[in-house]
């Protein structure tokens, strides 16, 4: 990365402030931007093991929004969470200090970068995680910025190179600001349309919007596999190749097994044939990976390295991670933790346990996340719950949303309640855990999902079974 043009343009910067530096994607900006010399501050409505983290890299962290918290600084960064009556927003504004988006900072780093930006509904986590992690095995030393941690890794990471590997946020459409010199689209679905006037053409549109943003001379990646991208193909003014599964693409995968722990496949490139092992399973990450390959390969990355990346690859926190084995009363049963709260991720979970761990009885504890993908998706998650052996649900995670009329985890119970008579509504950690204790068997998988506080059941539970 040419740091030394970066400090120099941005001089006259050097006190930077976060409101809701604890956010995944937050923090790791706020990361880099601290190795490469800024003083950095942030505040969060509540401490968590990232802020504890950003802490012991010396970044000043407050806990709770104060208007004091923003003096003295030549620039505020904003997450999309953060609403413009936020006292330090307000205060900011009246002290004249510029107050920008996350996404804008980013669009910043990257603008004297190589940048290589992973978008789409699903899979950019993953993705961009596998891509960090091959390049970091090939010795390129990668700068990357990742909505999740490579498990044993931080999820930022300030490297030597011009390579810039980051999420690019479609959520609020903030992805807009990027001008990457590659882009990946890994699919487009039905969600966030609240921030894209409610529609999904407009969603669409803005993706196309994002591609048509890179130089003329940029590169997009896109899945093939996936109808809603191909969609867009004639709108494309930019370089395109494609990749995916069992179709014509410009990197292809065939012969796909993901009935093991650790998918298979075989990838074709002129004609000659690899043989791709991933250290994590299911179909959703066999395109992920076959995405973070065909990048690697547009690099010149050559393909033994790409293997032995792809099958030492340690995963991704809260991506079909599994926790551990646990004993309750001489009941054995494996645990998975996914951050997946889309009808869309739960499926591609499901489907991967089921592929790998067969005739094993799943219990899922889902927080739903929002109020407005409920409603949007009300029928998809009431079909992809009600066909899981037992289902606890918890209230609607709001994300600072206000309530909608008719849209509740009671009601959605009730409906899967009448394909599925083991699915409960349940809320406080002791009730939870006290409904495992009490109905898990041998040999049963504990899943637990979603985007909200149900990490804090997670580290309860946790607590709970090593006292066991």
């Amino acid at each position: 990365m040419k740091n030394d043009i970066r400090r120099k343009i941005m001089s006259r910067v050097k006190n930077i402030h976060f409101i809701g530096i604890g956010g995944s994607g937050m923090s790791g900006i706020a990361l880099i931007l601290n190795d490469l010399g800024y003083t950095i501050s942030g505040s969060d409505i509540s401490a968590s093991k990232t802020t504890d983290f950003l802490k012991k890299k010396n970044i000043k962290v407050y806990i709770g929004h104060k208007k004091n918290n923003v003096f003295s600084k030549n620039v505020v960064v904003v997450s999309s969470a953060i609403k413009d009556s936020n006292v330090e927003y307000v205060h900011a504004k009246k002290l004249n200090i510029p107050v920008i988006q996350r996404a804008e900072m980013l669009a910043e780093l990257m603008r004297y970068s190589y940048g290589i930006a992973i978008a789409g509904t699903h899979g950019k986590t993953s993705t961009t995680a596998l891509l960090s992690y091959i390049l970091g095995e090939a010795k390129y030393d990668p700068t990357y910025i990742i909505g999740g941690k490579i498990i044993n890794y931080s999820n930022a990471k300030l490297g030597s190179s011009d390579y810039l590997i980051a999420e690019a946020d479609e959520s609020d459409a903030s992805f807009l600001h990027l001008q990457p010199m590659i882009s990946v689209i890994t699919n487009i679905d039905k969600d966030h349309l609240e921030n894209h006037q409610g529609s999904f053409c407009v969603l669409k549109k803005n993706f196309v919007k994002f591609v048509n943003n890179m130089p003329f001379y940029g590169l997009c990646l896109i899945n093939k596999s996936d109808i809603n991208t191909m969609s867009l193909i004639n709108d494309l003014a930019r370089p395109i190749k494609t990749f995916g599964i069992d179709v014509d693409s410009d990197y292809k995968a065939i012969s796909v097994d993901v009935s093991k722990s650790m998918a298979e496949y075989t990838y074709i490139e002129n004609d000659k044939r690899y043989k791709i092992k991933l250290n994590v399973s299911g179909k959703h990450n066999v395109l992920n990976s076959l995405a973070a390959l065909s990048v690697a390969r547009e690099l010149n990355i050559p393909i033994k390295v790409i293997q032995n990346a792809l099958i030492n690859f340690p995963g991704v926190s809260r991506r079909l991670e599994i926790i551990g084995y646990f004993t309750i009363k001489e009941k054995k049963f494996m645990w998975i933790d996914d951050y997946g709260h889309h009808p869309t991720e739960i499926k591609a979970v499901i489907n991967a346990i089921k592929n790998i761990w067969a005739n094993r009885e799943i219990i899922i504890i889902f927080e739903p996340h929002r109020y407005s993908r409920v409603a949007e998706h009300f029928d998809q998650f009431v079909d992809v719950l009600q066909d899981v052996d037992r289902v606890i649900l918890m209230n609607i995670y709001a994300a600072s949303e206000t309530k909608i009329k008719n849209i509740s985890s009671a009601i959605m119970i009730k409906e899967i309640s009448r394909y599925n008579k083991k699915a409960k509504l349940l809320n406080s950690h002791e009730e939870i855990s006290d409904f495992i204790d009490k109905t898990i068997s041998s040999d049963d998988i504990l899943l637990t999902m979603g985007a909200g506080d149900i990490l804090k059941f997670v580290n309860f539970y946790k607590k709970k079974l090593s006292k066991n």
